[in-house]
């Protein structure tokens, strides 16, 4: 189940992958391919997937988007989405969704991430009947394919309507996570701090003590966490030089790479998305809105062609 160390990906939103259309998604890929990344983690949306609670799937959205993954060597990371428009808390339906993904996509994907930050959206049982149905699921149509929980918010302190990231992987275990992952998902975001800073909120800092920590107190030593999340922006609340958000992504890498049982790193994201400077969440991506490299893009390219480099 374990993966090198510090290899990179890119987490990119499907919107933001196929809206644009065919030529442009295979020409985004062909640069991923070019800047040496590895994975592709992006969002199966259920209710895009299936728009009606008794009705059929439409995967056609999502072959596209496959299939460019596939031409340009890029191994998928699929966040299959918790909760449709159309309804609430199912583990059922969520199962027989998981379960007819892995069908249908067969050996083209063979990684799963189950949702997107639910210490923020849910509670722990909540989240914890979705997670063992899907995985259960998966694991009855390929037992070979990782199974991932979804990726924790580093939020460090239980209150304000979420849970901190630490209380709600202790709550999982808890309830038997251990037997329904095979890897921890995280979102290591420390920006306007660089990963190494010793701040208690910084989030490589909550990972590397309290996530760790409550891994290795459940006897969950040998399982890695998987980054499904990384990033900082350059304009916005709290943003960040461009060299600095270069060297931030050294850093999370050269760390990564002295801890085994760090797994791959999705960077956040490929490209701005422009417009208001005040919006941090437009400004993250290693080129800007128009396609001019920032100073990470040449990071990250230096960083993902040599995976030895530390």
């Amino acid at each position: 189940m374990a993966v090198p160390s510090g290899q990179l990906g890119f987490s990119t939103p499907l919107g933001e992958l196929v809206n644009p259309g065919t030529s442009a998604m295979n020409a985004e890929m062909s640069d991923y391919q070019n800047l040496g990344a590895d994975w592709i983690r992006t969002n199966f949306w259920w209710d895009t997937i299936q728009p009606n609670r008794n009705g059929g799937y439409d995967w056609s959205e999502l072959d596209r988007m496959v299939s460019a993954a596939k031409e340009h060597g890029l191994k998928v990371v699929a966040e299959l989405s918790l909760t449709p428009r159309w309804g609430g808390i199912d583990a059922d339906g969520y199962a027989k969704f998981a379960k007819a993904a892995a069908e249908h996509f067969g050996d083209s994907v063979n990684y799963w991430e189950l949702g997107n930050e639910p210490n923020l959206k849910m509670g722990v049982s909540e989240y914890m009947s979705l997670q063992k149905a899907a995985y259960s699921a998966i694991k009855s149509v390929s037992s070979g394919d990782t199974v991932i929980s979804g990726g924790l918010s580093p939020a460090p302190e239980t209150g304000w309507g979420h849970i901190g990231a630490v209380d709600f992987l202790k709550g999982m275990y808890a309830q038997g996570a251990a037997d329904s992952m095979d890897a921890v998902g995280y979102h290591a975001y420390t920006w306007p701090e660089m990963p190494s800073s010793s701040n208690s909120w910084n989030g490589w800092q909550i990972m590397e003590d309290g996530i760790r920590d409550t891994m290795v107190r459940n006897g969950d030593a040998d399982t890695q966490v998987w980054i499904t999340e990384f990033g900082s922006p350059t304009r916005g609340y709290n943003s960040v030089s461009q060299d600095q958000q270069a060297q931030a992504l050294r850093e999370a890498v050269d760390l990564a790479h002295h801890e085994s049982w760090v797994g791959p790193i999705m960077y956040y994201s490929y490209q701005d998305r422009g417009g208001n400077t005040g919006d941090s969440e437009n400004w993250f991506g290693v080129v800007g809105p128009n396609g001019e490299h920032k100073a990470v893009y040449d990071a990250y390219k230096a960083l993902a062609t040599n995976d030895d480099w530390a």
